[in-house]
């Protein structure tokens, strides 16, 4: 009975031991491997919003890109804007939201992407006239840092190299290629 109190003593002892010398991982949530990274605000990578249309009858295809709290001149047509890049402190918590007001004060939102179509044409939004573009960059769901500009659809008629075309890289009307 001696030697079976002493063995029982024994196993408790390495037990205890093996418990404070090596204790259990913590566990975060359900998977104890997955440690949550804090997500704060950074910055604007300094990079400029694209921009890139598709071709129509009275158009070619477009690309180029504008800086925020820019205004730019764009002919009539469908378009796709990519954000600048936005630099949280941890790139897995960044999302983007946009939101748009036409001429004729129409506003929509985009939530939770870095890409905004958009339909300049008559019947969607308002047609001719100037929109205001709003991106919103958000980390682990903070608003961090907001990205504005401004497009000016123009009433001209796209002839690529003409002098009715808006340039690509300045906005100004001039001369300008098609993609």
């Amino acid at each position: 009975m001696k030697n079976l109190l002493t063995i029982f003593l024994l196993v408790i002892t390495a037990q205890v031991f093996a418990q404070v010398i090596y204790p259990p991982p913590l566990s975060h949530g359900t998977n104890p491997t997955s440690v949550s990274k804090p997500c704060d605000c950074g910055s604007w990578s300094g990079k400029p919003v694209k921009y890139q249309s598709t071709a129509s009858p009275t158009s070619p295809a477009l690309k180029g890109t504008i800086n925020c709290n820019d205004s730019f001149i764009l002919p009539m047509g469908v378009y796709t804007f990519t954000a600048p890049d936005y630099n949280c402190s941890s790139s897995d918590c960044l999302t983007y939201d946009w939101t748009f007001r036409s001429p004729n004060n129409f506003q929509a939102t985009q939530r939770g992407t870095n890409i905004l179509p958009l339909d300049f044409t008559n019947g969607r939004y308002g047609g001719y006239g100037t929109y205001t573009i709003y991106i919103y960059a958000k980390c682990g769901g903070k608003s961090c840092g907001t990205c504005e500009f401004k497009v000016v659809v123009a009433n001209k008629t796209v002839q690529t190299g003409g002098t009715n075309t808006p340039n690509a890289n300045t906005g100004k009307l001039g001369n300008q290629t098609s993609k």
